[in-house]
């Protein structure tokens, strides 16, 4: 493959990091290590194809307390879209703005600090605002460390690096 004169482990960790930027299913696993149950795959199917064509479709999940959606959909989904479409704006709406910047806060911190998210979404910067109710601007960037020049990936990490992070392939 792209990666083969790496360690096979490593290849395989980059291929997942690729596959996770355009399947919402393999992000769930590879970066926010949730192995998607049952109730939760009909939610990604629908989220995947908002991912593949936003076109301001709508998709409305009522499930109760302690099934996911917050993680899954309120987390997880929009920092997928944060990496996928940078350039785009995001509104992140609750019934009380604490809710709002707790969850704003939960995918700042999953972009500006996860190596799995910044290897999976881009390897570079990302800048991306997300919009409260209180029309209160986060601004979230992404650094994955080593920038390329402009427009250009930035080069696979060092041999040994995802076992110093502690991941599996």
């Amino acid at each position: 493959g792209q990666y083969s004169r790496m360690p096979p482990s490593t290849e395989k960790i980059l291929q997942r990091a690729a596959l996770a930027r355009q399947d919402f299913s393999e992000f769930c696993r590879f970066i926010l290590k949730i192995n998607p149950a049952k109730h939760q795959l009909e939610w990604i199917k629908a989220l995947q194809a908002i991912g593949d064509n936003p076109a301001g479709q709508r998709v409305v999940i009522i499930a109760p307390p302690g099934s996911g959606k917050t993680q899954l959909v309120g987390v997880g989904f929009t920092a997928w879209m944060i990496g996928r479409y940078p350039e785009r704006h995001y509104g992140l709406l609750s019934y009380a703005d604490a809710v709002a910047w707790s969850r704003s806060f939960a995918i700042r911190s999953l972009i500006e600090n996860d190596p799995a998210y910044q290897l999976g979404l881009e390897q570079a910067r990302h800048k991306a605002m997300l919009e409260t109710e209180e029309n209160a601007y986060i601004e979230a960037v992404a650094n994955s460390g080593a920038l390329a020049e402009e427009g250009e990936p930035a080069p696979p990490p060092e041999p040994g690096y995802f076992a110093s992070m502690g991941w599996d392939a």
